[in-house]
């Protein structure tokens, strides 16, 4: 994904050096990174002037004028915790030269580098994940940062508005995104697939599939090269997994395209995922 001309955001040398700092992190193992809350990372994004916006804010969302009253003091706790500091400082703890005006605000290092991998990714996925539960759904959403070295930046969102971050290489994807689908361990066995019309509702997909999922996830997966969006869903019940995902070589608009349903076994779920996510490297430079 390549930084838009008319963003006003430039990533200075150091912001550069943050994101490079992370992804070394994530080059061998899953790291755990930082937690926000989403009223922090408004003020963050704000403050910075990183014009990403966030992908999910549940909380802020609900209280609209709560977030505007609370940025006064959200952004004095940041400053506090030196999570949020004015370049002059930033530049005589780091021993450098200051590269903005002095009193700019400029994120840590680490969370300086998560808000410019959050917008410099040469692909995107997203899992929405749905939970019944008997007070009702509950959601989980995660969004990938796929970098062009072979890390990815994982943004975790819960319900209560909690952005948890971490990075990872790219090759545990599809291990990553099975442990969302399948949280319980329940892909037992493989099964024929078989064609299901469009529009059919998954009640009507095969016994046992609609009314006795736990978890449902749904997977997308985008590219600015990609002409349209790779999409599956996983319905994960008490004792299987079972995938739908569109039917890629029939032809005509995406609407009409019939899905392939199949129950599949551990090792058949983390080829789907992997085959999901798989995508091609930019030939353009841009991203880090």
């Amino acid at each position: 994904m390549i930084l838009p001309e008319h963003d006003r955001f430039r990533p200075t040398r150091r912001s550069l050096g943050a994101a490079a700092s992370v992804l070394r992190d994530g080059s061998e193992e899953r790291v755990e990174l930082i937690s926000l809350l989403d009223e922090e990372l408004a003020v963050l994004l704000r403050e910075t002037g990183v014009d990403a916006a966030p992908v999910w804010m549940p909380w802020a969302d609900e209280n609209t004028d709560g977030l505007d009253a609370a940025v006064p003091t959200v952004r004095r706790i940041l400053m506090r915790r030196r999570q949020l500091v004015p370049e002059l400082l930033a530049a005589e703890l780091e021993e450098r030269d200051p590269e903005l005006a002095d009193d700019q605000l400029v994120a840590e290092p680490t969370t300086a580098g998560v808000l410019v991998l959050r917008r410099s990714a040469v692909a995107v996925t997203s899992a929405i994940r749905t939970v019944a539960l008997a007070e009702g759904p509950r959601e989980l959403r995660c969004w990938f940062y796929h970098q062009s070295n072979g890390v990815t930046l994982e943004e975790r969102v819960t319900a209560e508005g909690l952005h948890d971050f971490a990075v990872q290489p790219t090759a545990a994807m599809a291990e990553r995104l099975a442990q969302l689908v399948d949280p319980d361990g329940v892909a037992s066995e493989d099964s024929e697939a078989r064609e299901v019309t469009a529009g059919t509702p998954p009640e009507e997909w095969g016994p046992g599939i609609a009314d006795r999922t736990r978890h449902l996830t749904q997977v997308v997966m985008t590219t600015p090269q990609a002409a349209m969006a790779r999409s599956a869903s996983f319905h994960a019940t008490d004792d299987a997994v079972h995938v739908a995902a569109p039917d890629l070589s029939a032809e005509g608009p995406l609407e009409s395209i019939p899905l392939q349903v199949a129950q599949v076994s551990p090792d058949s779920l983390r080829d789907v995922l992997a085959a999901l996510i798989e995508f091609d490297e930019p030939s353009r430079p841009g991203a880090l």
